[in-house]
């Protein structure tokens, strides 16, 4: 099987891209507090599919880096885009403990996710 061809070339560049798509996450981020005084929060969760789109490809190709399947990829940015995804994981985590996020569809993106982050299978060069 060929490798795909390497899109993202710029670490420097991509790490910024990357926190800026998690700052967009937390600005979206609003309080409401119900009548019965309990408070809800509101807020675009990070996830693997948003940070795809926010840097213009696919999440199939974002798992690619992230398992090392793109030939010529910047280790940098597999490690800054792996980095990326065990932080969206963690926010699953943790909005799921705090009842932010529901507790099944917390389950379910863990346990995708974890079918796309088998052991990488890096390309010889």
């Amino acid at each position: 099987m060929m490798g795909r061809k390497c899109v993202l070339r710029d670490a420097k560049a991509i790490e910024k891209r990357v926190q800026a798509y998690f700052d967009h996450c937390d600005s979206t981020r609003q309080e409401r507090t119900l009548k019965s005084g309990d408070l809800r929060i509101r807020q675009e969760h990070p996830s693997m599919i948003g940070l795809a789109v926010w840097l213009g490809i696919s999440k199939v190709t974002l798992y690619s880096y992230i398992r090392g399947e793109i030939e010529g990829a910047d280790e940098r940015i597999v490690s800054l885009l792996s980095r990326a995804r065990d932080r969206i994981e963690e926010h699953v985590v943790q909005a799921a403990a705090n009842g932010d996020y529901d507790a099944r569809i917390a389950g379910l993106v863990l346990s995708l996710s974890l079918i796309h982050i088998s052991e990488p299978t890096r390309l010889r060069r």
